[in-house]
């Protein structure tokens, strides 16, 4: 699935996913169409609102305070079942994203 089309399986629009992730007390970015770059002079330093998110953005999550993510960027099923599996045994249940199958990422 190409990152802007996030909102579809949902029936979301960016910005009110933007909003739900702000609403729970996480920090969305937006990334550029198609795309995975940020392109926002001090991103990371900045904080985004509903309205940064539009309909061709996708939503990003910025990591820090507390929030760490760990790609499992291996294109072997078996393998990254059996690395999800040893973290999850570590780390404890936690959000899985699959994105480009079978890689993950464990938030």
């Amino acid at each position: 699935m190409a990152p802007h089309d996030i909102s579809l399986p949902y029936g979301m629009k960016p910005s009110e996913i933007a909003a739900q992730l702000i609403a729970n007390g996480y920090r969305p970015c937006p990334p550029q169409p198609m795309s995975k770059a940020i392109k926002v002079p001090n991103w990371t330093r900045r904080i985004f609102g509903p309205e940064d998110f539009g309909p061709n953005r996708g939503v990003g999550l910025k990591t820090g305070n507390g929030l760490v993510a760990l790609d499992i960027d291996v294109y072997d099923a078996t393998m990254a079942e059996e690395l999800v599996r040893v973290a999850v045994d570590i780390f404890g249940s936690t959000l899985i994203r699959e994105g480009q199958a079978p890689k993950k990422a464990l938030l």
